[in-house]
């Protein structure tokens, strides 16, 4: 079941509690959980021994595949080949699963998107020289470093509130003007919904005011006339409000009052 939960940040580490980086992940993920990215929401790190105990950690390249932020806490400890790399495979030949983990990061949509470079960074725990560390995968090179627990929050947060809401902008926008089938079907509505009761965005809101217009005008959907009304009375006594929003609130009057 915790393969179709949704998390935050995924926290990386290598080795154990003994000899490795795990018991600084642990505190990290313990800081992380208690700070608010949104009113009401929380920031929600997945950390394999907490959040999924009795899951397989072969299983976790799925779960850093779909989470939007990755951070690797680590130190100069860590095992490096002769250029500074971390170690591919394990002394018995298999694939090292913190190396696994970064990989599929690297290669995901996630990474891919839009902002995905400011999405993963290191967390150095002890003197680890930053340009050092920064060769440890091509992911790290030219992101800074951040040492403490807080560093690791406002990224975080600042990601959420300034480069994620972007992101999603930039997808619904591309759906509306590329395929128009996909953002009729309505697949993203739920994370959009979420998002927009988090921040009220306006770019965001928008987006849906017209996917809503678009399901009440062909549909004559009376779930939809009821989020139009929702959103007119959000935002049409709002000032400093974009041309494009104005014109759709102007065809949202129409539809619910004319």
């Amino acid at each position: 079941m915790i393969n179709n939960e949704k998390f935050d940040i995924f926290i990386a580490y290598y080795g154990s509690t003994t000899n490795g980086s795990e018991s600084k992940a642990h505190e990290l993920y313990k800081y992380l959980i208690n700070k608010e990215i949104f009113p009401d929401k929380k920031i929600k790190p997945y950390f394999h021994p907490i959040t999924n105990p009795y899951g397989r950690f072969e299983d976790t390249p799925l779960i850093v595949a779909r989470t939007p932020m990755f951070v690797l806490v680590t130190d100069k400890k860590i095992k490096k080949n002769i250029d500074g790399q971390i170690l591919m495979y394990r002394e018995n030949g298999t694939l090292s699963n913190i190396y696994e983990e970064i990989r599929t990061f690297h290669d995901s949509p996630m990474y891919k998107s839009f902002g995905g470079d400011q999405a993963v960074k290191l967390f150095l725990t002890d003197d680890f020289n930053v340009k050092e560390a920064e060769h440890l995968h091509p992911v790290f090179s030219g992101r800074s470093a951040l040492k403490s627990k807080e560093a690791v929050s406002e990224w975080i947060i600042y990601f959420y509130k300034n480069t994620y809401l972007s992101r999603l902008y930039k997808q619904y926008k591309y759906l509306i003007q590329n395929n128009l089938e996909d953002f009729t079907s309505g697949y993203w509505v739920s994370e959009a919904e979420e998002m927009w009761q988090y921040t009220y965005d306006e770019d965001i809101g928008r987006i849906l005011m017209i996917y809503y217009t678009m399901q009440a005008s062909q549909t004559e959907n009376k779930d939809a006339l009821c989020r139009l009304r929702l959103f007119y009375d959000k935002y049409h006594l709002l000032e400093g409000l974009s041309t494009r929003t104005q014109n759709v609130l102007k065809q949202i009057r129409k539809i619910i009052y004319e």
